[in-house]
Parts: C-alpha cells; sequence; structure tokens
C-alpha cells in the first residue's frame, strides 16, 4: 500500500512534488479514483492552510 501525498500548504516551492506525489498515487491507487472528479476531490483533501481556502470541488 502507497502512502497517500502529503498535505500542500501553498508553497510554491513545493507544488511540482506535491503534483508528482498526488499522480503517483493515482496511479498506484487506481480503482479508487475511476473518475477526474474522483482525483479532483482527494486532492482538495489533501490541502491545508491557503491552499485549503482556494479549493472548490
Amino acid at each position: 500500500k502507497m502512502e497517500a501525498p502529503a498535505p500542500y500548504g501553498g508553497e510554491r516551492h513545493t507544488l511540482q512534488a506535491f503534483l508528482t506525489q498526488c499522480k503517483a498515487y493515482f496511479h498506484h491507487e487506481e480503482k479508487k479514483f475511476p473518475k477526474e472528479a474522483d482525483k479532483v476531490i482527494f486532492a482538495g483533501t489533501r490541502l491545508k492552510g491557503d491552499a485549503l481556502t482556494w479549493f472548490e470541488p
């Protein structure tokens, strides 16, 4: 089992790593994310701080 991506707080220098972790997680756990909307909602649950205030599912 693969760990979920670490929460992302909105720091520009960590965005690419967060996105890469999400893509790897979606690939590894593909049965959990049959639709793109499922991926968006999951990624939203991994946001914190300023980044969370930007999120609208």
